[in-house]
């Protein structure tokens, strides 16, 4: 009994027993997305194929509305802390409190664009940065909804282990 190749730009019969492609030299396993080097026997030349990964749709979406929701919450701090009158100004904080939330901002924008570009230390970022806003939060006002920002953290990760061919987003980050 004869079988295709798995690389459908190869599409070569193989019997059964073959694990590897004679043609494109791929192994015949689903689960092998580590194999980088695709063997040629024409010519006994060796040519490199990169296996693309590709995100999810919505992990996409995401991770573009992590970077525009932070965008303007970054930019919208930027202009308070230069405003004499702001949104903030029925209860003013000391301007070193303002500094560290746009700081905060700008290291949340700067952790899910590096996610965006397929970084994974963007998530290590974001988890840092909520971290310390989670630690000022409870210094500050001591509340439950201080809390809040490990919900997002849990969606996040959630999001970005939506599995794509099989794939998730964090594994095709980490074979890369």
């Amino acid at each position: 009994m004869m079988k295709k190749c798995i690389n459908t730009a190869c599409n070569a019969d193989l019997e059964d027993y073959q694990e590897r492609c004679p043609d494109c030299g791929r192994l015949q396993k689903q689960e092998d997305l580590t194999n980088r080097i695709l063997y040629k026997t024409e010519r006994s030349t060796i040519t490199t194929h990169p296996i693309t990964y590709h995100r999810h749709g919505f992990v996409t979406f995401w991770l573009w509305l992590g970077v525009i929701a932070n965008g303007l919450t970054f930019l919208s701090l930027c202009l308070l802390l230069f405003s004499s009158q702001g949104l903030l100004s029925a209860t003013p904080e000391p301007i070193w409190l303002r500094l560290i939330w746009i700081v905060l901002s700008a290291a949340m924008l700067m952790g899910y664009w590096m996610l965006l570009i397929w970084k994974q230390a963007g998530f290590y970022v974001i988890l840092l940065a909520q971290s310390v806003s989670i630690i000022l939060d409870l210094a500050l006002s001591a509340s439950i909804t201080s809390l809040l920002p490990v919900v997002g953290l849990i969606i996040l990760y959630s999001v970005i282990k939506i599995k794509e061919n099989g794939i998730s987003y964090w594994e095709a980050m980490e074979m890369r």
